[in-house]
């Protein structure tokens, strides 16, 4: 008998906690819920400022940069675990603040610094985001820091999309205006990229082309005098580079590149 009103005490106590551990979880689950909702209004507003920037092809006054740097970290802070599209978005705010500042300007090295830091994290959080390791080469070169930690980020952009058209020309960007400061893994990146974008169709070509510039010229009046592509592959400057992609396009079958390359 004693041990059968034990039993019943047990279960009392049970239910208790079953009961007191039922209202925490809901509690916690809105307590989260409403986490959630302050960090989509915190991204909603600095995806405004994002929108607006681009759409002027400007970069912030003080007051809006302070106000959409705030609502992206609210954004991130709110929400329960990192998320990468959330601390990608932060990256931007902060990079559009630089935008139009010199490379190496020192007045702007600490916003590159936290939007280089928040695109690490994007990338720590899902290391196959490639908007993401472009931020983090495009930062890397605004502190002018054309260093290891670049050229992996190019080869990272390029692996983690390698046939999205965005990527490759911001890839193709950074690594021809960087192509003497790198090493053999950025320029192999960079030439990857170039050949994918002319590879894509006739309007990515002609932009890529405009890119190098004369180069398209210098290369045909090198291969017109040696009859040979092969033989203009180590020439210096951008004309090096088409001759690069070019080997790469007939390598890899990816086509004759849109004219550029016959």
């Amino acid at each position: 008998m004693p041990r059968r009103q034990r039993v019943r005490g047990g279960s009392g106590v049970a239910r208790s906690l079953l009961g007191v551990g039922i209202l925490l979880s809901g509690l916690a689950g809105v307590w989260l819920g409403l986490q959630v909702v302050v960090s989509g209004f915190g991204l909603w507003q600095a995806e405004l400022f994002l929108d607006d920037w681009r759409a002027k092809a400007s970069p912030p006054g003080e007051r809006a940069a302070a106000v959409a740097s705030e609502a992206a970290q609210q954004a991130v802070q709110r929400f329960p675990v990192a998320h990468a599209d959330l601390l990608l978005v932060q990256g931007d705010v902060l990079a559009w603040q630089t935008w139009a500042a010199p490379v190496a300007d020192p007045e702007k090295a600490s916003t590159r610094r936290a939007a280089l830091a928040a695109y690490r994290a994007a990338v720590a959080a899902r290391p196959e985001h490639s908007r993401a390791w472009v931020g983090i080469a495009r930062m890397k070169r605004e502190l002018g820091e054309i260093d290891a930690g670049f050229e992996t980020a190019l080869v990272r952009s390029v692996e983690t999309a390698p046939w999205r058209v965005a990527v490759l020309r911001q890839v193709s960007r950074l690594g021809v205006r960087e192509w003497e400061r790198m090493g053999p893994r950025g320029r192999s990146a960079t030439v990857l990229a170039l050949a994918r974008g002319i590879a894509s169709g006739e309007r990515e070509a002609r932009t890529l082309a405009a890119l190098l510039g004369d180069s398209t010229e210098i290369l045909r009046a090198r291969e017109r005098q040696t009859g040979d592509l092969a033989a203009v592959f180590s020439e210096p400057g951008t004309a090096g580079i088409l001759a690069r992609v070019c080997l790469t396009l007939q390598r890899q079958g990816l086509g004759e590149g849109y004219g550029l390359c016959r």
